[in-house]
């Protein structure tokens, strides 16, 4: 069992090389920024999709309005 493309002695590996090149104390700051990146990453995604949801929102309303109109109006005249 891995993640991805690769097993568990893989990952197991690339940690341990990854802890020899940065040593212990550099470990948690790395992991600490890699989080603080994911979530800001997150937050923008979100703030992206949010202006195109209201964007569709708005188009639906500015589409039913007017069918809403004419179907009242001709429930007037029947």
């Amino acid at each position: 069992m891995g993640i991805g493309p690769f097993q568990t002695g893989e990952l197991l590996l690339i940690f341990v090389v990854i802890l020899i090149l940065l040593g212990p104390k550099k470990l948690p700051e790395l992991a600490r920024a890699f989080g603080q990146a994911i979530n800001e990453f997150r937050k923008a995604a979100q703030g992206a999709t949010e202006p195109a949801q209201e964007a569709v929102q708005a188009a639906k309303k500015s589409v039913e309005s007017p069918v809403v109109e004419v179907i009242e109006e001709g429930k007037r005249k029947a």
